[in-house]
């Protein structure tokens, strides 16, 4: 049988992703980008500020959820290697009874940046 949709359900890398309750992921989030502009305002001109928080988160999701491969999970045993972080969350089956709230984190992601 096929054996890929148990494999990726099981995904220890994805799994805090799917697991976190509540808002709280959201909210760590932004918090993380607005204490971040705030400090870059702090020293630099407003307009060039919100040029530096963009461009910097730009970099970090690039690198992290588009470039890096694999998985940091030892016991994976190189399953994931060729897969990145973004298409190991969006390779998982889009079943409602194992995350019913994937999507929505996944639209946040997406919509983020573009604000």
């Amino acid at each position: 049988g096929d054996l890929l949709p148990f494999v990726l359900s099981r995904n220890l890398n994805t799994d805090w992703f799917d697991n976190a309750n509540g808002p709280g992921l959201l909210v760590l989030y932004l918090s993380i980008i607005i204490i971040f502009q705030l400090a870059i305002m702090a020293v630099t001109p407003v307009y060039v500020s919100f040029t530096i928080t963009n461009i910097v988160h730009g970099v970090i999701t690039i690198t992290y959820l588009h470039w890096i491969k694999g998985s940091p999970n030892f016991y994976e045993q190189g399953e994931m290697n060729a897969m990145t972080f973004w298409e190991q969350l969006t390779s998982k089956p889009n079943d409602a009874k194992i995350c019913p709230r994937r999507e929505n984190r996944r639209r946040v992601l997406l919509l983020i940046p573009t604000l």
